[in-house]
């Protein structure tokens, strides 16, 4: 009676002993899955989970972007024709700039505001990036943006691009878009605003060149007329028509005087000579003192004091080179408006296309695998660095249970 009990305990730890090794009961994939996901939770949500959407986005509802690309150069006449021109400054101040500018300036007229402006207008660019072709993360408004001034200029600016390469002067437009046609009708109507952006600054620069040119020959003209007015006045204030002329005969008559003194002194010395007692050297005496006197009055009205002619020469002569420098600024003045008007008629400023707009036939974007390829390489680097964190976490984190330990023995 008393092995009873201990046969069955033995029985009882055999049936436990059988149950033990009995084989477990087959897994589902499910808890396959499950089981997976628990141990590899990190993996998935930070690697596969990204690399799969990328995946699914480029590979199912990216749509192909196609991209027309146009060449061009901005050049201006040169200024060499000018060079004899000796007031060529004046025309070459008032507005003529450099190639390099007027590209700068029709480049950032591609990318501004006024453009997308025309290419609403002209182009019907609301329809082209709003096109049902393009994915609803490409096409123009984005989810959960909204339909602003901004927000399109912005979304523009990502599907427009100019390059200017500073060695050849060369630049390229290049503009994207879901269908090929639609970029290739969109780089050319930018093109033909920039070929009227160039015959706009054209214009403006004829009207400044001229109107430069004829401010300069006005304010010449006025000058030269000035000049002629105090030459006139001073004639009427000194009642003389050339004071140069005048001092000329005041200078004949001194000489001539002079003469007939030189002739009667020698008369008198030759007559003191002959006949000392001769009653006619009185006679040549007073006539010789009068000569001298009328030498010395003509003498000094040509110089000696401040009402003498001398001083109004010079006055005479300074109002004289006045006029003659205006009239000579005057006449190359006129020369210069001259060739200002004729340089007008020319153009200015040319865009030469050098490779016309292209019609795609290969999309250039997105770059599907290169894409796929960093999504997966930045999630793998992702993935180390957090489970390089989560291992000192859980290490420092036994650390401190073990302590905790210690200490409550």
């Amino acid at each position: 009676m008393e092995a009873l009990p201990k046969e069955r305990t033995q029985i009882q730890l055999r049936k436990l002993r059988d149950v033990n090794e009995t084989p477990d009961a087959p897994q589902t994939k499910r808890d396959v899955a499950l089981a997976f996901l628990r141990k590899n939770w990190l993996f998935v949500i930070v690697v596969i989970v990204p690399v799969v959407l990328n995946g699914l986005y480029n590979l199912l509802v990216a749509s192909s972007i196609y991209v027309s690309e146009a060449k061009y150069v901005v050049r201006t006449p040169s200024d060499g024709a000018n060079v004899a021109n000796p007031l060529s400054g004046i025309v070459q101040s008032s507005g003529i700039s450099k190639a390099t500018d007027d590209a700068h300036a029709i480049n950032a007229f591609f990318l501004s505001r006024d453009a997308m402006e025309i290419l609403r207008r002209n182009a019907g660019l609301d329809e082209v990036y709003g096109s049902a072709k393009g994915d609803f993360l490409s096409r123009y408004p984005r989810p959960f943006v909204a339909r602003t001034g901004e927000g399109q200029f912005k979304y523009f600016l990502k599907m427009a691009s100019v390059h200017y390469d500073k060695t050849t002067g060369i630049s390229t437009l290049s503009v994207a878009a879901f269908d090929p046609k639609d970029a290739q009708a969109i780089a050319r109507k930018l093109m033909e605003s920039g070929e009227a952006l160039a015959n706009r600054l054209t214009v403006r620069m004829r009207a400044d060149l001229v109107q430069r040119a004829q401010q300069e020959a006005d304010l010449a003209r006025e000058r030269a007329h000035e000049a002629q007015r105090n030459i006139t006045q001073w004639r009427n204030r000194e009642t003389q028509i050339d004071p140069t002329r005048f001092s000329a005969a005041i200078i004949e008559v001194i000489a001539r005087l002079s003469l007939e003194l030189a002739q009667l002194r020698a008369q008198k010395a030759e007559m003191v000579k002959a006949s000392p007692q001769s009653p006619a050297i009185a006679s040549l005496q007073n006539r010789i003192t009068s000569l001298e006197d009328q030498v010395n009055i003509e003498r000094r009205s040509l110089a000696g004091d401040v009402t003498s002619l001398a001083p109004k020469i010079v006055e005479y002569e300074l109002l004289q080179l006045e006029k003659m420098m205006a009239e000579k600024l005057f006449s190359a003045t006129i020369t210069s408006l001259e060739v200002a008007r004729s340089d007008a008629q020319k153009q200015q400023i040319y865009l030469e296309r050098i490779v016309d707009p292209q019609l795609a036939d290969y999309p250039s974007r997105p770059e599907r695998w290169l894409s796929m390829g960093m999504v997966a390489l930045v999630s793998l680097m992702v993935f180390m660095v957090l489970k390089k964190i989560l291992a000192n976490i859980a290490h420092h984190g036994a650390f401190a249970r073990y302590f905790n330990r210690r200490r409550a023995v």
